[in-house]
């Protein structure tokens, strides 16, 4: 028998000690919707999968959730680390950011994508393209790409940058740049870009990013619309991403290496 109580817009599941059932709630609700309360001993759920509980507690009373709209807010975000986009379940996809010493923001793909990659003006790929590689737009000028190319050169070179994929990435930003500051060869690549979309078809992925998109940046004071779902922040748009500078005028990198429990930063 499972306790099942609803109240502002989450249910609080508790039941005995059963690690099959511990399995099936987790994959039947993605990471975003599900928190453990260690304290209490229960499941928090957002309202949303409401009939994933109905089926997982088929003989349990499971209250009809109460309809309501998610407050919207704008934050100030001091983010210290945004890890890859993962398949959360249910066709969920986000990548969680690190911020005040927990992982308390979530991005969805399409909220990424939309920042760096400007989904009004491309389709969803499964790389980046060379625009949002460097964080830039198709309308950019050349001092923008430029200025997109030196802030991408300061986050990923691998002098300073201890992400597994450095290396390559800091040789896609390279190449980025050397194709759009080009005239002609940008010429060659717009055309080629809008051909692809105009087929809808899908760009063959790159080395660094066969398990999910990631973002060029992975730290920054971001401001940002969303809504607080289980004690995290879930953006629903970006509004601003700075770099974090230190009042000597050196740039935050960050980097997450294998077994850390917080990013390792630097000042470059």
């Amino acid at each position: 028998m499972a306790d099942i109580t609803f109240d502002n817009g989450c249910y609080t599941v508790k039941f005995g000690y059963d690690p099959v059932l511990v399995t099936e709630l987790k994959n039947s609700i993605p990471n975003t919707g599900r928190k453990w309360e260690g304290a209490e001993k229960s499941w928090k759920v957002d309202a949303k999968h409401f009939q994933a509980l109905r089926q997982l507690f088929p003989d349990d009373s499971v209250p009809m959730p109460v309809l309501t709209t998610l407050k919207t807010e704008y934050r100030d975000i001091d983010l210290r680390y945004v890890g890859q986009v993962k398949d959360r379940g249910n066709g969920e996809f986000s990548a969680f950011g690190y911020s005040n010493g927990n992982w308390t923001v979530v991005f969805s793909e399409q909220v990424l994508r939309e920042w760096f990659e400007g989904t009004a003006e491309h389709p969803k790929v499964d790389m980046s393209t060379l625009y949002g590689i460097l964080g830039v737009s198709t309308k950019s000028s050349a001092d923008e790409i430029k200025a997109g190319y030196r802030r991408m050169v300061r986050q990923w070179h691998p002098d300073v940058c201890k992400e597994p994929n450095a290396n390559e990435m800091f040789l896609d930003i390279r190449n980025a740049y050397d194709i759009l500051s080009d005239v002609s060869k940008k010429v060659r690549y717009d055309v080629g870009l809008k051909f692809e979309n105009r087929l809808e078809k899908k760009l063959k992925k790159s080395k660094y990013d066969n398990n999910g998109y990631r973002s060029p940046l992975r730290c920054g004071n971001i401001r940002a619309e969303g809504s607080d779902v289980l004690g995290r922040f879930v953006v629903s748009k970006i509004l601003g991403w700075d770099d974090i500078v230190d009042r000597h005028g050196r740039t935050l990198v960050v980097s997450w290496q294998m077994g850390a429990d917080k990013p390792l930063e630097a000042w470059y």
